[in-house]
């Protein structure tokens, strides 16, 4: 399974912007809300808000042993290690520490969707005629 970032460098780029997601904007991506309620339509899943994505990831990755500080850098949060004087003289972006935790963080989702693929997999072996869940 190729990585989002494989994904995304291989969408066709157009010359009149450079955001590839949401609206057309300077102002980064776009249109949240619009997208989820298109996202909610698609899955038939309502229950739920665009901090949970926020808080499932950080918690998630706290759980796999993400440092704070990091985990902040990855949701752009300017507060805790970079606040106060601690932010005036750390600039950095911890770039090479970010794409480390989110490529923790993609390997580990995509050992869940094997093993749950794995598990319905073996649910319908033993129960034919069971519907997968």
């Amino acid at each position: 399974m190729p990585l989002a970032l494989d994904i995304i460098k291989n969408v066709p780029h157009l010359a009149s912007r450079a955001q590839l997601f949401g609206a057309r904007s300077n102002d980064g991506f776009t249109g949240w809300d619009d997208q989820k309620e298109v996202l909610d339509e698609r899955s038939g899943v309502t229950a739920w808000t665009l901090h949970d994505i926020r808080r499932t990831v950080a918690t998630g990755l706290a759980d796999i042993g993400v440092q704070p500080h990091i985990i902040e850098q990855v949701l752009n949060h300017q507060s805790g290690h970079k606040g106060g004087p601690a932010g005036i003289y750390n600039r950095s972006s911890y770039e090479r520490e970010v794409r480390n935790a989110l490529a923790l963080w993609g390997h580990g989702r995509r050992a869940q969707g094997c093993l749950l693929r794995s598990s319905l997999a073996s649910r319908r072996l033993l129960m034919p005629g069971a519907a997968a869940w």
